[in-house]
C-alpha cells in the first residue's frame, strides 16, 4: 500500500541520517604527525557499518565496525555502539580489553541475528607503535615494498560472553602505511570468490605509488557499474610522518 511504501521510505531516510551522523566529518586529514585518507560508499541496503579515527594527545585511535544486520535496526544499533566504544577509548585501554567490553555490551543486549566484526588500533605518535586487536575481521595490511598482515584471533562481537581477544603490537616505519578495508572490496576484486580477493588485493596495493592512490583507485573499483554493492564499503589508510 501507499502507506507502507511511505513508511519504508521514511525508515530508510532515518537510517541514512543516523548512519551519516556516525561517520567522520572529514574523510581526509593531513597534519604534521600523520596523514589519514578514507572513503565510504553506501550499499543497496541501509546498514550499520561505520568507522572512526581521532587524535587525543599523543595517540591516534581508529576502528572499523561491520554489522551483520541491515536496515533501520542496524543503524540504530550502531548509534548505541559507537558512543560506547568512544567512551572506552577515552580511558586508553588495551585494544583487547576494549573489544572484551564491547562484546560484553552487545552479547548482554542480545540483539537478534546480530554480530559485529571490528578492527581497532591505537598508535603512539611519539614511538610510532601500533597496538591493535581484531574481532572476526580479515587481516588489515601494513604496506611498503612488502605486505605485513595485521590480525589477531578473536570471534565477532555479540556471539559469546566467553569470547577472548588479544593485542598485538608493531612499530610503523616511515616508509609504511596502514590500509584497512571491508570485504566488499574483495568481492569487487574477485566476484567469483572472496577467498581469492585478498591475494589479489595484496598484489595490487604493492603497485600503488602511495596511500592516496590506493584509496582513490580502490574506491573506483567498488563503485564500478559492473559491481553490485549490497553492503556498505569502508576503507581507511594511515601514514605517519
Amino acid at each position: 500500500s501507499i502507506f507502507k511504501k511511505q513508511k519504508l521510505e521514511s525508515d530508510l531516510e532515518l537510517g541514512e541520517h543516523v548512519l551519516k551522523s556516525l561517520l567522520p566529518e572529514s574523510t581526509d586529514v593531513d597534519c604534521e604527525l600523520f596523514e589519514v585518507s578514507s572513503s565510504y560508499v553506501q550499499g543497496t541496503y541501509i546498514a550499520g557499518d561505520f568507522y572512526s579515527f581521532h587524535q587525543s594527545n599523543d595517540k591516534l585511535y581508529f576502528y572499523l565496525c561491520d554489522l551483520s544486520r541491515t536496515g533501520l535496526a542496524a543503524s540504530l544499533i550502531a548509534s548505541y555502539l559507537k558512543p560506547f566504544i568512544d567512551s572506552i577509548i577515552e580511558k586508553d585501554p588495551e585494544p583487547s580489553q576494549l573489544l572484551h567490553l564491547c562484546n560484553q555490551f552487545l552479547t548482554k543486549k542480545n540483539f537478534p541475528d546480530l554480530f559485529v566484526t571490528v578492527f581497532y588500533g591505537s598508535i603512539d605518535l611519539k614511538t610510532k607503535k601500533l597496538r591493535y586487536s581484531c574481532a572476526g575481521f580479515r587481516p588489515m595490511l601494513l604496506v611498503s615494498d612488502t605486505i605485513t598482515e595485521l590480525s589477531t584471533d578473536g570471534p565477532p562481537l555479540g556471539i559469546s560472553l566467553k569470547a577472548q581477544y588479544f593485542t598485538n603490537e608493531i612499530i610503523i616505519n616511515d616508509d609504511q602505511y596502514i590500509y584497512c578495508y571491508t570485504r566488499e572490496l574483495l568481492s569487487a576484486l574477485s566476484p567469483e570468490s572472496t577467498l581469492k580477493g585478498l591475494p589479489l588485493l595484496k598484489s595490487l596495493i604493492l603497485e600503488k605509488k602511495d596511500l592516496q592512490s590506493a584509496i582513490i583507485d580502490f574506491h573506483s573499483v567498488v563503485i564500478n557499474d559492473d559491481n553490485i554493492l549490497q553492503d556498505d564499503f569502508m576503507q581507511l589508510g594511515i601514514k605517519l610522518r
